[in-house]
């Protein structure tokens, strides 16, 4: 079975309650599939915390994909192994643990996934601060967004699922009135337009709620795909 769900923010009873929907519901072989800002892997958390609570997850008989949110330390997150898995490049983080790279289309039990992670933070209190919990890399680079433009024409610019961290334009628009749209919402608004999908999952935003009738946002609720 596979999985998905939105922001854990490094909270550990989203795994180890059984009331979050993770636990006692996942087994072996099962995959959950996490909407961006995983673990928030930042400086100012400690290392030695951050590698307990990986420590932890590795035990986990089911496999944990993310992409990444607005929230890590690009720093941290880049030095892991790069390996190729399922079509597409990942950062190997534990041995059940992998971070799905921008751009990247990946064929998942039969059903293929375009991925593109990263977000504009707003509204922080108290405020980011750069190299400690904020990183310029939270937003593609433009290598990023060439490479998701070769990957979606290699599959004629059709897949069955788009995971992102966070919205396009007109959702953001819709559901949080007040943020400071990027470059990346813009894309992601154009891509709703290109591309040919079934539905499209994100986080970000800290809701669960289905919007229009191909896409969702998620952040506890845990759903499971029909692929």
């Amino acid at each position: 079975m596979l999985y998905i769900t939105g922001d854990i923010h490094g909270e550990r009873a989203r795994f180890a309650d059984p009331s979050y929907g993770i636990e006692g519901r996942l087994f072996e072989g099962d995959r959950i599939l996490v909407c961006g800002d995983f673990v928030n892997i930042f400086h100012e958390n400690g290392q030695a915390e951050i590698d307990a609570f990986l420590d932890e997850l590795e035990q986990k008989t089911y496999e944990i994909l993310f992409c990444d949110g607005n929230h890590e330390d690009y720093s941290r997150l880049s030095s892991y192994p790069k390996e190729q898995w399922m079509g597409g490049e990942t950062h190997r983080i534990r041995r059940n643990i992998r971070h799905l790279m921008r751009g990247q289309i990946y064929e998942i039990d039969g059903s293929t996934f375009f991925v593109m992670g990263g977000g504009r933070s707003f509204g922080e209190d108290p405020p980011l601060v750069p190299g400690i919990s904020w990183w310029p890399e939270e937003e593609p680079s433009e290598e990023e967004y060439v490479e998701a433009g070769r990957n979606l024409e290699s599959y004629r610019w059709k897949v069955d699922y788009i995971v992102t961290h966070t919205a396009p334009l007109k959702t953001m628009s819709a559901v949080s009135p007040d943020y400071e749209a990027g470059r990346l919402n813009h894309y992601l608004d154009w891509l709703k337009e290109r591309v040919t999908y079934r539905h499209w999952y994100m986080g970000h935003l800290h809701q669960d709620l289905d919007v229009w009738d191909d896409q969702t946002i998620l952040r506890y609720d845990v759903r499971k795909l029909q692929i």
